[in-house]
């Protein structure tokens, strides 16, 4: 005897995906960052996007990458927060020359809404200058940084960087002692 076909439905275990956009906070214009394509926008929460500065924001320095973190879903829209401010590494080695001196100089500070973030900065002199000097200029400009950024939150110490308000003052302060080239923040982040 030949046994009964059972007739199943083929069950469609996958779901319908749907493209959803991902904007950057308040801050930064709330630019539109890109898209992504998933099943429900929850899945971005907690999800990291880095973008170049100059496709997000009119600036002419496009050697900066901006972090953010996916953090709320609004009508089917990803908010995000900024979560660090990077120079690329190519830039670095091409604003480092022969015939200077590099002080490089990396710390953790607590901000003013207590948030822990890691400041890396990079100072270049106009020559070659000794190693007493190099730590005098360091030592100021840990000062300097650390009283900017004890008195502010971190939204607005990435507002500084990114106008190069930060870097203007860190220059401004340790050209008193030394002749700077470069002053310039490599990294900022949580």
């Amino acid at each position: 005897m030949a046994q009964a076909k059972q007739s199943s439905k083929a069950v469609d275990k996958r779901k319908k995906k749907k493209w959803v956009s991902i904007y950057s906070p308040s801050s930064f214009g709330s630019a539109e960052l890109g898209e992504s394509y998933v099943n429900s926008a929850q899945d971005l929460i907690g999800r990291n996007i880095r973008v170049n500065l100059a496709s997000i924001m009119k600036v002419k320095n496009s050697n900066v990458r901006i972090k953010f973190v996916a953090k709320e879903v609004k009508e089917d829209k990803i908010i995000t927060a900024a979560e660090s401010y990077e120079i690329l590494s190519n830039h670095v080695n091409r604003i480092v020359k022969k015939g200077k001196t590099k002080i490089d100089d990396s710390r953790i500070i607590t901000t003013k809404d207590n948030v822990k973030c890691t400041i890396k900065t990079i100072i270049i002199t106009r020559t070659k200058i000794r190693g007493g000097l190099a730590a005098v200029l360091k030592n100021e400009a840990i000062k300097v940084i650390e009283n900017e950024v004890k008195s502010k939150t971190f939204d607005n110490i990435l507002e500084d960087a990114i106008s190069f308000n930060l870097q203007k003052l860190l220059k401004d302060s340790l050209k008193k002692i030394s002749p700077i080239q470069i002053v310039e923040i490599k990294y900022i982040g949580k």
